[in-house]
């Protein structure tokens, strides 16, 4: 039943946004300008009134999305807050979003419905709407310097000071299930390096890491924000050295972590005017690998064995928004540092260099880091995949 009286609403509702002059409705509306609790503030153009009912839409390319409806709660000379009725929200209004008058009170529904819709219908809880979805590409380059540390003349090389890596980067955080996100990260490049006789030799590194992501709502005053992560990692360093000196290792492993975000502003934030930028967010983000897998090629030090590492970066992201470019309107730009250590733990039996002069021992530990300093640059878009799955 509830399910029923939900749809009826909407279609009531979209069907009152299509049924009017665009071009009345923006003469007649006013801007959102800020959200306070479970009210909304716009600017007062003299046509509210206290008690007067209002509803929020949102313009599209060829109509009006209904958001909520609300009641006039309290009058300034030039702001107007607006409580929302709570059985109405299907999704939050944001900056930039259009309200109007209307003529008739609005009924709520009964409020015998039953607490959950029904299996695959993804309605947004009303008195706690979701975040928008979006979907971000991003491309840029990484400054790394590498380093190793170990107890034995092994993989001594795997020391450079500096190197250029190229780096991309997909998000999806999707609209109707909001708090769920997909990740995808890869880097890598080729760095020279040289042997233990000073010969040049060419090695490379490919990190690969896959992710699901949990946000939770925003909160102190809608600014702070926790997102957990579960990752699968992949790093692989490859190199045309024969000897101990410097060693081709895999990695791989499953890693946990949790990212702090301090929003400046929505996710996709949107201005009038033709350029503008705003700092978005600044975040912290920690990652744990408990458990570690190594594997060396050829030349090997043996069996990992409790090898873990971690993983921090800190940065910020801006936007870019340009509304007169069609599609290609929010521009991101990420910049952040950050450090990544693994620390191994080697058992077993080893591999030395055929007729080499040293041989490995056995239960040997090292570890290795890798600094980084990033600058990219991105595209941010709506959800454009969910909303084409949208029932109509």
């Amino acid at each position: 039943m509830k399910i029923w009286v939900w749809y009826i609403y909407l279609c009531v509702g979209q069907c009152f946004a299509a049924g009017l002059n665009s071009e009345l409705i923006k003469s007649k509306s006013s801007l959102v300008v800020a959200r306070a609790g479970n009210s909304v503030v716009v600017k007062n153009n003299s046509r509210f009134n206290k008690g007067d009912k209002v509803l929020f839409l949102r313009p599209t390319k060829d109509n009006f999305d209904v958001l909520a409806r609300g009641v006039v709660s309290k009058l300034n000379s030039d702001k107007v807050e607006i409580e929302l009725e709570k059985e109405s929200v299907l999704k939050q209004p944001q900056e930039d979003d259009l309200t109007i008058l209307i003529d008739k009170p609005y009924v709520a529904p009964p409020k015998s419905f039953p607490e959950s819709p029904a299996p695959g219908l993804a309605i947004q809880d009303p008195e706690n709407p979701g975040d928008p979805g979006y979907i971000e590409w991003l491309s840029g380059g990484y400054e790394s310097a590498l380093a190793s540390e170990a107890g034995i003349p092994v993989n001594q090389s795997k020391r450079v000071s500096g190197y250029r890596f190229q780096n991309f980067r997909a998000t999806w955080y999707i609209e109707y299930y909001w708090r769920l996100g997909l990740d995808y990260e890869k880097l890598d490049g080729i760095f020279p390096t040289s042997t233990y006789f000073r010969q040049k030799v060419t090695s490379s590194q490919k990190y690969t890491r896959y992710g699901l992501s949990v946000r939770s709502r925003k909160f102190f005053k809608d600014r702070i924000r926790y997102t957990f992560h579960f990752s699968i990692l992949k790093d692989v360093f490859a190199t045309d050295n024969a000897d101990e000196n410097l060693l081709t290792t895999s990695v791989s492993g499953n890693g946990i972590s949790q990212t702090i975000d301090w929003e400046i502003e929505s996710a996709l934030w949107t201005s009038k005017k033709r350029l503008d930028a705003r700092v978005q967010k600044i975040f912290f983000n920690a990652t744990l690998f408990p458990s570690l897998s190594a594997q060396d090629g050829s030349v090997s030090r043996g069996t990992s064995a409790g090898s873990n590492g971690y993983e921090y970066r800190l940065g910020l992201q801006a936007l870019v928004y340009m509304p007169w470019i069609p599609v290609f309107k929010r521009w991101v730009v990420d910049a952040h540092f950050g450090q990544a250590v693994y620390n191994f733990k080697f058992s077993g039996p080893t591999v030395s260099e055929t007729n080499g002069i040293y041989t490995i021992p056995e239960g040997s530990s090292a570890t290795e880091s890798r600094f980084f300093v990033f600058l990219g640059l991105g595209i941010r878009f709506d959800d454009f995949i969910s909303k084409f799955f949208k029932p109509k």
